[in-house]
């Protein structure tokens, strides 16, 4: 069962550690995870992927002398020296070595390290696991990483972004405790240990060549500290009113940088006391870099995005974007992965209030699409603020359409829920907003899928669900006049099932049903009239629906997949059965639109994989993913690839996890050899699923129903009917009707139960009737041969006629009854049966 996979290629946070600009300031290093992204700070484009540690990345450092070597320090204390100057075919790794392994007994995880231009010395920020104690290592060396040698240990040191500096010049080393700054000079004995009182420092930085630092705090402050061993003398700068999130000089001093929350970068003039802004950069800044040529700037946001700034004149110059993290930390990506056909880029949430276009094959971001048209509103000091997020996304199947929800609580007011419906205008190459709908639910929307049968624009049609417990119909309609020719969306049709809540929504491939859960309840409805035609359900199945999806191939085209929270099942339309389930605490589902197959990701970070076609699971991927999957989604491939798996062979598999990661995984194995091992998983699944206990007769009566298609159980012929024919029990003959409807054509109870009554209505005379007619010729004979006692025999037939007639007509009366149950309910053939 299982299946060997691995994590081919990621995309994720580039902001695990502080980047750093080459010293030739063509070059941006941005760590993700174990990997150095080397993007071009003009072009923007990706340029290398360094490859060298196994570990986490925490930090990188310069060094000088050689153009474009840098040093590397993963969270074990491995050091790698890199050169971006050899050959493109060399590797660019220089030296490799690990000092913290050499002189550290007990182990430890480095969180800080820094090192100054010539390599004269070296810090690292480590916490042993054993005792949780911090401490900061100094070590100092001549001219190479192996020659590095510890001079000095310090205990009790805050590790983490901002809370070390080391001077440039390798002089000096600052460092924060629970409640003073310390500074220790590198080259005498002189220390100084400062105060701080209550104002927390969020971030430090030192001059580049005095003795002199800057500290950022939470407040916005910026204090500026000369004489830093005895009484230090401080001047504050203030303009922030959020944390002080990064600190930068630049390479004379004479500029300090500042980054914070609210999108604008401050640039303080040192020797005129002045300062300028660089205001509407987008996100909030987490990090400021400036290089050794004092030519550029670039800001680091905290949804992954690079802003390039001229130093000379303090402009724009580009920008470098890779995949945009979310910055909700409580429901990251909500609108998940959407495969954009047009332009095969992947669609997902981008920086506040946007959607952004990934192009996966060239591994660049294509545009970030403005869907709520509204300025980011920064947090106050105090005061949490409610930016409008895209909530759900859905593309047509031709790419002409594009649909989003947006979504705004501040828990004070009313919400705000905005449809919004984009064509894509060829002339252009870009979206336009056609039609926009206020409120189009009352509550927040769980759903919205297009038909994926539309092949035309004019034709297309939208399907949304909410907890305010409708689903909505969306169509095009002409909206053309004299002027142009255009179409409008608009409300057709509303389906609602008992008041409960919509929670997940999808449409059939071919366009003809609508698959809604209202609850724990999974609903069939038409899709042209909007008429309910069949619920599916179990009474031990009591959680909310999540997820809905048919089956897109067309040998599993009534299969029907629910998600909930613990269960995962599969609904066969065709019988109103459920065909199977699985018990997995689960976190999403995809389904691949070429093939039958279908994934599951788990709580637990493993995979299964279903093969809808024939209900088996052929793979089953386990700790593929360190954390959880939020979303995922099959791509489709290009060109058909030859692999070992036949659910990789047409589309990939992309995910993303809680870290924010998107991951492409792609399967190493034997395909017979994973089949092989899983064989009598599905009779187990069924036998589980007919062995669970049922609350009441009645739910056991319908599971026997459901398990109809799986279990061939016989029902004998018991007795003989009234009138002469056979028939089985009563309730095996309803079970099979219902058994035989199709909730396709679920006309009318009078065509479901035609069959039935032609088994118990005989369209000859009965036995008795019979009987009773040769009873009345024999007597009609002797009446002729024995003419004496005719009066009297006379008399007895006479009586016996009328009560053959009487019988007559309470037979032709009970058929009457009978013909009028066509058009009855279950409940009124019952009763008449029972007569």
């Amino acid at each position: 069962m299982e299946e060997d996979s691995r994590v081919v290629y990621y995309w994720g946070p580039l902001l695990q550690c502080k980047p750093l600009i080459s010293s030739s300031s063509k070059y941006l290093l941005a760590v993700l995870e174990s990997t150095i992204r080397v993007f071009n700070t003009s072009s923007g484009s990706l340029v290398k992927i360094l490859k060298g540690h196994k570990h986490e990345i925490v930090g990188l450092a310069l060094l000088e002398g050689v153009e474009d070597n840098f040093i590397s320090c993963d969270e074990t204390g491995k050091l790698c020296h890199w050169n971006l100057q050899r050959d493109v075919k060399g590797s660019p790794l220089v030296e490799e070595c690990n000092v913290i392994e050499r002189d550290t007994e007990k182990k430890c995880k480095v969180v800080n390290f820094l090192s100054c231009g010539n390599l004269s010395v070296v810090a690292f920020g480590i916490v042993e696991e054993d005792e949780e104690e911090t401490k900061l290592l100094i070590y100092h060396s001549e001219s190479t990483l192996k020659t590095l040698t510890r001079s000095s240990v310090e205990l009790n040191v805050k590790l983490g972004h901002g809370k070390i500096a080391l001077s440039p010049l390798g002089d000096f080393v600052v460092w924060l405790t629970k409640k003073k700054l310390v500074v220790k000079s590198l080259v005498s004995n002189d220390k100084g240990k400062h105060f701080i009182g209550l104002r927390t420092i969020s971030c430090v930085a030192c001059h580049p060549t005095q003795l002199s630092i800057a500290t950022g705090h939470h407040n916005g402050l910026i204090s500026l500290w000369y004489g830093l061993y005895k009484n230090p003398v401080k001047t504050e700068l203030h303009w922030h009113s959020l944390p002080v999130a990064d600190l930068a000089f630049s390479r004379t001093g004479a500029e300090l940088y500042s980054g914070s929350g609210e999108c604008v970068l401050v640039k303080w003039q040192l020797t005129e006391n002045k300062r300028y802004f660089m205001p509407r950069l987008g996100m909030p800044i987490k990090y400021v870099l400036t290089d050794m040529k004092n030519k550029k700037i670039i800001c680091a946001h905290v949804d992954s995005a690079f802003t390039v700034i001229s130093a000379r004149d303090y402009k724009l110059e580009g920008s470098i974007q890779g995949v945009s993290l979310s910055i909700d930390s409580v429901e990251p990506y909500p609108a998940g992965i959407v495969y954009d056909p047009r332009t095969r880029a992947i669609v997902l949430n981008g920086k506040s209030g946007h959607l952004q276009f990934y192009d996966l094959a060239h591994n660049k971001s294509l545009y970030q699409l403005d869907i709520v048209m509204e300025n980011f509103t920064s947090d106050e000091r105090d005061t949490k603020m409610f930016n409008t997020e895209v909530k759900k996304v859905a593309i047509s199947p031709e790419g002409t359409w594009l649909s989003t929800v947006e979504f705004r609580d501040d828990f004070q007011s009313s919400i705000e829920i905005r449809l919004k419906f984009w064509e894509f205008d060829s002339q252009k190459q870009s979206w336009v907003l056609n039609t926009g709908i206020v409120m189009p639910h009352d509550k927040y929307v769980n759903g919205l899928a297009f038909d994926l049968s539309s092949k035309s624009p004019s034709t297309s049609i939208c399907v949304s669900c909410s907890d305010d417990g409708k689903f909505k119909i969306w169509e095009v309609y002409d909206s053309s006049d004299i002027y142009k020719q255009s179409y409008t969306w608009s409300c057709q049709k509303i389906g609602v099932y008992r008041h409960l809540p919509a929670t997940a929504v999808t449409i059939a491939p071919d366009g003809s049903l609508i698959a809604a859960g209202f609850a724990n309840i999974l609903t069939i409805w038409t899709t042209n009239q909007c008429h309910l035609k069949g619920t599916l359900s179990q009474p031990y199945l009591k959680e909310s629906l999540k997820q809905i999806e048919f089956g897109r191939t067309a040998n599993c085209g009534s299969m029907v997949m629910t998600r909930s929270e613990n269960w995962l099942c599969g609904w066969n339309l065709f019988t109103c059965t459920l065909s199977w389930r699985v018990m997995i605490k689960s976190t999403c589902m995809a389904v691949d639109p070429i093939t039958s197959y279908v994934v599951v990701f788990s709580s637990k970070c493993d995979a299964l994989m279903f093969d809808t076609q024939n209900m088996q699971m052929p793979t089953r991927l386990e700790n593929i993913i360190t954390s959880p999957a939020l979303c995922a989604a099959f791509i489709p491939r290009e060109k058909k690839v030859a692999l070992g798996t036949p659910w990789n062979e047409e589309s990939q598999l992309f995910i993303i996890d809680k870290a924010q990661r998107l991951k492409l995984i792609e399967p190493k194995g034997d395909k017979h050899a994973a089949e092989a091992a899983i064989e009598g998983l599905v009779q187990k699944l069924v036998q589980d699923t007919v062995a669970l206990p049922l609350p009441t007769p009645f739910s056991s009566l319908l599971a026997q129903t459901r398990a109809s298609d799986v279990v061939d159980k016989k029902t004998s012929q018991v007795g003989s009917a009234a009138f002469g024919v056979r028939v089985q029990n009563s309730s095996a003959l309803l079970l099979k009707v219902l058994n035989d409807a199709r909730v396709y054509r679920l006309e009318g109870f009078a065509t479901l139960a035609r069959e039935y009554f032609q088994l118990i209505i005989p369209e000859a005379l009965t036995s008795e009737e019979m009987e009773e007619k040769e009873d009345l010729d024999l007597r009609l004979k002797k009446l002729g041969e024995n003419s004496e006692k005719s009066g009297r025999k006379l008399e007895e037939t006479d009586s016996q006629t009328t009560e053959t007639n009487a019988k007559k007509m309470e037979k032709k009366n009970k058929k009457k009854k009978i013909e009028m149950g066509l058009n009855s309910d279950f409940k009124d053939l019952l009763k008449i049966i029972d007569d």
